[in-house]
C-alpha cells in the first residue's frame, strides 16, 4: 500500500525512517519546535533552567496524597501538567490528582483504555474523533466530530468518550500538543433530535468532569456547527457548570461557516467544512491507533520496558499500519467491523472502503 503524501504540520527536522511515522499524520515522540519552546516559555511560564526542580516539586506532593495510587512519575509524563497548570506547581497537582480520582471513580483501567477495546475501535471507525493532519495557525491540532456517524445502536455515548480520551492520550505524547492545546469542531448537520436525546444531562455532565481540570491538555477552542434548537439547549444545561475560562472558548456558528473560516482557516479544513482540503477519511485516524494497538503509558513511554526501545515502537508502527506479506498477525479491526449485521445496500461502498483502508 503507498502512504498518502500527507502534509504534516510538526517540524520538518524529522527524517529517513521517521518520515514513515510523520506521514500518518503524527509523531508522538517529535521534540519541541523553537517557536513552541517560545511560546511556552511566554504562556506558560517554563524556564528550562528550573524545570529540573519544577518536576522534582511536583513529584515531592506524591506524599499528601496517600489516598491515589500514582501510577506514573517520568518527567515527561508530569512534564504535561505542569504546562496544563502554567507551571503553578499546586494547580498542575491538582489536575494530576483529578486525573487518577476520575479513572478510579469510573474505573477507566488499562484494559478499558486502548485500541485492542471492541467498542473503542468502533467509535474510531466512524470518526470520533477524526484528526486533521495540518496545524491551525496557532500551532494546534484540529479534531473533527461529524456527530451523525454516531451508529448509537452499536456502541454507547461513553465508548465515544473512551475514545476521545485515547486519542487524547496519544495526542499530548507530543510535546507541542502540550504548549499549543487542541481545537475541537463538532458537525451537527443531519442530527435529528432521537439521535441528540442519547446524550443525556447526565451525560453532558460526566463530559464535562472527564475534561475539566482532569486531563492535561488545553483547549484552544469548541466549535459547533450547523447546529439545531436542541443542541443549543444542551449548551445551555452545560455552562452552569464549566469554568468562565472554558466558555470563552465555546463558539457556536449554526450554519455560518465564515465565522467558523475567520478562526480555523479553510486552507486546512476538508470540503465538507467549507475548506480547500480533499473530503476527510474518517478512517485514518482509527487506522493509526488501531494500527499500533495504542496504549496510554506503554507504547510510547518504552523505557519502562527493558525490552522494548523507542527505536523499536517506532519500527513497529510502521510494520502494523503497512503490515508486509509476511506478516500473518491479524489486526482487531476488521473482525469487529465484520461483527455487524449485514448492511443495507447502500452501505456495502462505506463497509468496503473501510476494509480497502486497512489493507484487507
Amino acid at each position: 500500500m503507498t502512504i498518502p503524501n500527507l502534509k504534516e504540520g510538526g517540524s520538518s527536522r524529522i527524517s529517513g525512517p521517521d518520515i514513515a511515522i510523520t506521514m500518518l499524520g503524527i509523531d508522538p515522540r517529535c521534540e519541541i519546535t523553537p517557536e513552541t519552546a517560545k511560546k511556552a516559555k511566554a504562556q506558560l511560564n517554563e524556564n528550562p533552567s528550573t524545570t529540573g526542580a519544577a518536576l522534582n516539586g511536583l513529584r515531592k506532593l506524591y506524599t499528601t496524597r496517600s489516598d491515589i495510587n500514582f501510577e506514573q512519575d517520568s518527567d515527561d509524563f508530569l512534564l504535561r501538567f505542569l504546562r496544563a497548570g502554567k507551571f503553578d506547581r499546586d494547580r498542575a497537582f491538582g489536575i494530576l490528582c483529578n486525573y487518577y480520582t476520575f479513572r478510579k471513580k469510573y474505573k477507566v483501567t488499562p484494559e478499558m483504555l486502548c485500541a485492542e477495546n471492541s467498542a473503542i475501535q468502533q467509535a474510531l471507525l466512524d470518526g470520533f474523533p477524526g484528526v486533521l493532519n495540518d496545524l491551525d495557525a496557532h500551532g494546534r491540532r484540529v479534531l473533527l466530530f461529524n456527530a451523525i456517524n454516531w451508529e448509537f445502536w452499536l456502541y454507547s455515548y461513553k465508548e465515544i468518550l473512551k475514545a476521545l480520551l485515547l486519542s487524547l492520550e496519544f495526542l499530548v505524547e507530543d510535546e507541542n500538543v502540550q504548549v499549543n492545546g487542541i481545537v475541537v469542531i463538532i458537525d451537527f448537520s443531519g442530527v435529528q433530535f432521537k439521535l441528540a436525546s442519547k446524550v443525556t444531562p447526565s451525560l453532558l455532565k460526566l463530559t464535562i468532569e472527564m475534561f475539566q481540570d482532569c486531563f492535561p491538555c488545553r483547549l484552544g477552542a469548541l466549535h459547533i456547527i450547523n447546529q439545531r434548537w436542541f443542541v443549543d439547549t444542551a449548551i445551555k444545561l452545560c455552562k452552569p457548570f464549566l469554568k468562565d475560562g472554558i466558555k470563552k472558548k465555546i463558539y457556536v456558528h449554526g450554519n455560518n461557516l465564515a465565522t467558523l473560516h475567520y478562526m480555523v482557516h479553510k486552507e486546512m479544513l476538508p470540503t465538507e467544512l467549507g475548506g480547500l482540503k480533499p473530503p476527510y477519511n474518517h478512517f485514518s485516524w482509527a487506522k493509526q491507533l488501531i494500527g499500533c494497538n495504542y496504549k496510554p503509558g506503554k507504547n510510547s513511554n518504552a523505557s519502562g520496558n527493558n525490552n522494548v526501545t523507542p527505536e523499536f515502537v517506532r519500527a513497529r508502527r510502521v510494520e502494523l499500519v503497512h503490515p508486509s506479506a509476511n506478516d500473518s498477525r491479524p489486526m482487531t479491526a476488521v473482525d469487529d467491523a465484520l461483527r455487524m449485521e449485514e448492511l443495507p445496500a447502500d452501505e456495502n461502498e462505506e463497509l468496503e472502503e473501510m476494509l480497502l483502508f486497512l489493507d484487507y
